[in-house]
């Protein structure tokens, strides 16, 4: 894809300054979301009382064209079937490409328009409106992951086998997992972690000490999962295990910054056991 267009992709359709649909403009993605404000007025003074400003929804519109006198009946039958409403279904993802990067976004379709006035030379233009209810856009899933904290084995007898160097043994692990965040807007990870565990879990964000705490037996191949963003723990898929998290301290991966979580024990040691992170940059 060129670096100066826009390509927007939706329902397997993609929209863009060099395909058949003709990206003319797009508005609502580059955009701040509209901003709410929960204001009370100074009684008898002017003005109102401090408030902290909420982004609502976003809505992104495009306005395009199709050009192809040739394939201008399958072009509008393909697009019409693309953007259609969807009731209750899942929301949808909608992607765009532009200005060196991709971000995505949950959306539904709002608008979906046809202009014929100049059908008859193979034109018809077009325009697009979605409602996204989370504002945020996203980049690519990062992921990472780390076993327990483990020493090295340090110095290897004998010591120089045969050189003038000293021979040391694997390198250790600090049990780590470096999380990376280059949006503009603060990003939840969530955490899986995986048994067996004797007596649970700790897991410590080294920057703010921040820390998640699960007490409880795991057996082997059991996988506990912590969402940051919801507040809760899931036991081997089923969810509703929030009571066996005696320490709540969430926290997220700041904007244009990075968090380190680092994985322990409250009990015994067993190298099965993983710490898996992932998380998405995330952009206004």
């Amino acid at each position: 894809m060129a670096a100066d267009t826009i390509d927007i992709t939706w329902n397997g359709v993609t929209l863009s300054h060099e395909g058949p649909y003709r990206v003319a403009d797009l508005t609502g993605w580059e955009d701040l979301p509209g901003g709410r404000i929960d204001a009370v007025a100074r009684p008898n003074r002017h003005g109102a009382f401090d408030a902290p400003i909420w982004a609502e929804a976003r809505t992104v519109s495009v306005d395009g064209y199709c050009i192809d006198p040739d394939a201008r009946d399958t072009l509008l039958q393909d697009l019409a079937a693309a953007a259609v409403y969807t009731g209750d279904a899942v929301a949808g993802t909608l992607s765009v490409t532009f200005a060196g990067r991709t971000l995505t976004a949950s959306a539904r379709l709002a608008r979906s328009a046809r202009s014929l006035k100049y059908w008859g030379v193979g034109h018809f233009g077009f325009a697009i409106d979605w409602w996204c209810p989370d504002p945020f856009r996203y980049g690519e899933q990062a992921t990472g992951s780390t076993g327990l904290p483990d020493d090295s084995s340090g110095l290897v007898f004998p010591l120089f086998d045969g050189t003038s160097l000293l021979t040391f043994g694997a390198v250790g692990s600090l049990g780590r997992i470096t999380m990376t965040n280059p949006g503009t807007a603060d990003c939840y990870p969530r955490f899986d972690v995986l048994g067996p565990f004797d007596t649970g879990f700790e897991l410590l964000d080294v920057g703010s000490g921040r820390r998640l705490r699960y007490e409880g037996v795991i057996p082997t191949g059991v996988h506990v999962v912590l969402d940051s963003r919801t507040g809760t723990a899931s036991y081997d898929g089923v969810p509703g295990y929030d009571g066996h998290l005696t320490v709540r301290q969430w926290w997220t991966i700041p904007a244009a910054g990075s968090s380190v979580v680092q994985l322990s024990t409250l009990g015994s040691s067993d190298p099965a056991v993983t710490l898996s992170a992932t998380w998405k940059p995330t952009y206004w």
